[in-house]
């Protein structure tokens, strides 16, 4: 019997001290005992067991379709699958390939109808614990931010790390006095203050680590760590480190922004336009985001590839901003929630469909790393570089989770409301009423239709109970039979 060998520890049970060594040494023991030879050994570190696409654990799977093995062990049922759904899945799988599967500490037969049954139950329970697991690791990283502390992977430029506390590093902070006290007098902009910091020879941080750019700058005066607070999932509380600037420095560098961003429209020009898509609207082929540009009497949504240099078959193409607004306002005013919404929130807010949308974005990230590790292994980055970018994806990972509760329950009322609101408010107030509710609205240029709506997460559940199409990008989509329809209405 050649028996495959698959140990697997996650990030979190790393942290707490799981052994893959121990795995690999009972499942060693296990075949030894049955005269069973191991064919081949498949270590995972570091990989969550609710998702399948897992490198070492695809590797073993290859090789069983291969017919390598004729057996897959693991030491838990857990190590295998976390995700009750996937593990069936994948069972069946190894049974049309003609492969066991073993768990040596339950040792269940799962080809028989109680062995399914105790599976199932299992599975079950292995998915509580993940659900659980997450709920524990957002209390945790909430309780950290409300005792001052950051959950930062790496500290903001201007600190560094003292056992395990963000303390000031002189030099760095100097550079970030400097940022912040030169663009307050509002005569300069992110690139003018990169400049400036590259000819005062200050170190520079960022995705370019041989020069300070406007992108690194901008994040960098809007940071409020450097105020000495802590923030998690956008609130912010006050920290144990110690402020590099003080408060009125940061309200005059956020005034001197609003003041720039207000004077700024289509081609530079100052404006006090406001527009119904404004910072929402997107091309459907390129993704770009698209601006109003024209007259007051006759404005337009322009797509802005062939300004920026993207290559797209509508770049530089307008469609009046009205024929779009009209159709965002339909939408608007046909979204109704059931009376019993409330109700039905917790079910919803637990969907799979929105769990494993969560998990794709997590497994893609995953590989971002992976990329990232294998381009600073050929030596195309730096190791700083590599420390930052890696922190950045993993920040992101971090950051990845479905909505809680009172989030949703919070956005149904907001959206309760909307339809109501909608035919009275002024068009500044609707703006922002399309911005708190979605992230993005796509657009078809050429056909100068509505093409989908994506919503921030805790109204996703929400516009389920639409009936709007969810495709796997996150977005709904607007039916064109059901928008002629309602244009010849």
């Amino acid at each position: 019997m050649r028996a495959g060998l698959y140990a697997r520890v996650s990030r979190e049970e790393q942290a707490e001290g799981y052994s893959i060594d121990e795995q690999l040494s009972a499942m060693q023991r296990f075949c030894e005992d049955r005269g069973w030879s191991v064919a081949a050994e498949y270590v995972e570190p570091g990989h969550s067991g609710t998702v399948k696409d897992r490198p070492a654990f695809s590797e073993a799977l290859d090789d069983c379709e291969a017919g390598k093995l004729d057996i897959l062990l693991t030491h838990q049922l857990d190590r295998f699958y976390r995700n009750l759904q996937l593990q069936l899945e994948t069972l069946g799988q190894l049974g049309r390939w003609g492969v066991g599967y073993l768990s040596i500490t339950e040792q269940i037969d799962y080809s028989t109808p109680q062995g399914m049954l105790f599976l199932q139950m299992l599975g079950a329970f292995n998915e509580y614990y993940v659900a659980n697991l997450r709920r524990e690791v957002r209390k945790g990283k909430r309780g950290r931010a409300k005792q001052g502390l950051s959950n930062a992977g790496t500290p903001s430029h201007g600190y560094t790390l003292v056992d395990g506390q963000h303390v000031i590093d002189p030099e760095a902070a100097a550079a970030v006095r400097f940022a912040f006290e030169h663009y307050a007098t509002g005569e300069h902009s992110d690139q003018d203050i990169a400049n400036l910091l590259n000819r005062a020879a200050y170190p520079p941080c960022g995705y370019r680590a041989d020069r300070w750019v406007a992108p690194t700058v901008r994040h960098m005066l809007i940071n409020r760590a450097y105020l000495g607070e802590v923030q998690y999932h956008g609130r912010w509380w006050s920290g144990q480190h110690e402020a590099i600037i003080d408060r009125e420095l940061f309200d005059q560098c956020q005034a001197a922004r609003a003041k720039r961003r207000a004077g700024r429209g289509a081609g530079g020009r100052k404006t006090g336009r406001v527009y119904l898509l404004q910072r929402l609207v997107r091309c459907h082929l390129c993704g770009l985001p698209m601006h109003m540009t024209g007259t007051e009497q006759q404005p337009y949504y322009i797509d802005a590839a062939r300004k920026r240099g993207v290559d797209c078959p509508v770049g530089g193409r307008c469609v009046p901003t009205g024929t779009i607004d009209d159709q965002v306002g339909e939408l608007v005013k046909r979204l109704r929630l059931p009376e019993d919404w409330r109700e039905r929130l917790a079910e919803l807010v637990e969907n799979r469909e929105e769990q494993e949308s969560t998990e794709g974005k997590r497994r893609y990230l995953q590989g971002k790393l992976r990329r990232l590790r294998e381009v600073y292994i050929d030596g195309d980055v730096s190791r700083g570089e590599y420390d930052r970018r890696r922190a950045e994806v993993q920040a992101e990972i971090d950051a990845l989770q479905e909505p809680e509760a009172p989030e949703v329950e919070e956005a149904g009322a907001t959206l309760e409301s909307l339809a109501d609101a909608w035919e009275d408010a002024p068009l500044r107030l609707r703006a922002e009423m399309l911005r708190t509710i979605f992230e993005s609205v796509v657009i078809d240029v050429a056909a100068r239709r509505l093409v989908c709506v994506k919503p921030w997460p805790p109204f996703v559940a929400l516009f389920r109970m639409d009936g709007m199409e969810e495709k796997k990008d996150g977005c709904f989509y607007v039916e064109k039979e059901d928008q002629e329809a309602r244009s010849e209405d």
